[in-house]
């Protein structure tokens, strides 16, 4: 099994590494010395980035210009989660221009996942959103209308992609808050996927925590449902732990090898 540690917040703070190229260079300078150095390190271990295509579009472009060659892969996030505060921004436009971007810049794509969960706003924002369950409730009669609609998401996201040659994948997501819902979820998207989709546009797929939150034993219980996914084995194979602040969170993988034999690489 393979190992890639996918560093996110890196924007935090420091815009000018990514709007002043003076400013920026001895300092990507070192960065990018430091993480060839980590590659080189362990065989089995790969470091890669990722930045918000939706908010840091100018970070992505970035990082494609001065980091490419060190960094293992470039992941694209979408913004999702930052539109599903504001829903009346998630237009069919607004969506095409975070494809449009990840075509170009990412490696690696996120897709924009619809998200069985509603939102009370008064009780929570920022970051906090992705700690803790504070103001969202799962909405599991949801489960399936969401996965239908991330499902046509997905399919305008290849299309774009294609359209622009692209040779970015896509990470495709599963939601939910028990093995009945993220199977739903994540199989319900597959199911619309063909063959040649799957092969040559498809990463993996990514463990999506936004319905059970990030408490050690809700993070357990979503890592050890993913053997169940009935879905491709090229996407089984591949696995991304969405969000990991703390490597508690890979104790499945240590405890129980035999259990994720179907995986080769998994991603955090």
């Amino acid at each position: 099994m393979k190992f890639e540690y996918v560093i996110s917040g890196l924007t935090m703070g420091i815009d000018d590494l990514y709007y002043n190229a003076e400013v920026a260079a001895p300092y990507i300078h070192r960065m990018n010395e430091k993480i060839q150095q980590m590659n080189a390190k362990y065989e089995n271990q790969n470091m890669s980035i990722l930045y918000n295509a939706l908010t840091e579009k100018r970070h992505g472009i970035t990082m494609v210009e001065t980091m490419n060659h060190s960094w293992h892969r470039i992941f694209a996030d979408s913004g999702g989660l930052q539109l599903a505060r504001t829903p009346t921004k998630n237009t069919p436009e607004e969506r095409d221009k975070v494809f449009e971007h990840q075509s170009k810049y990412g490696d690696v794509a996120m897709i924009f996942d619809e998200i069985p969960i509603e939102y009370d706003l008064s009780l929570t924002g920022g970051n906090s959103m992705k700690a803790s369950i504070v103001g969202r409730r799962f909405v599991r009669d949801d489960v399936k209308k969401t996965a239908e609609a991330t499902r046509e998401n997905v399919k305008r996201q290849i299309e774009i992609f294609k359209k622009n040659d692209s040779k970015a994948k896509i990470m495709l997501i599963s939601q939910g808050q028990d093995v009945d819902s993220w199977r739903l979820y994540i199989e319900t998207i597959c199911k619309g996927l063909d063959e040649e989709e799957v092969d040559t546009m498809i990463s993996g797929v990514s463990l999506g925590s936004q319905c059970n939150g990030n408490h050690f034993a809700h993070r357990m219980e979503m890592i050890y449902a993913c053997r169940e996914y009935q879905v491709p084995d090229p996407l089984r194979k591949n696995i991304h732990l969405l969000g990991v602040g703390n490597p508690n969170a890979l104790m499945p993988f240590i405890v129980s090898p035999e259990y994720f034999d179907f995986i080769d690489n998994y991603y955090i």
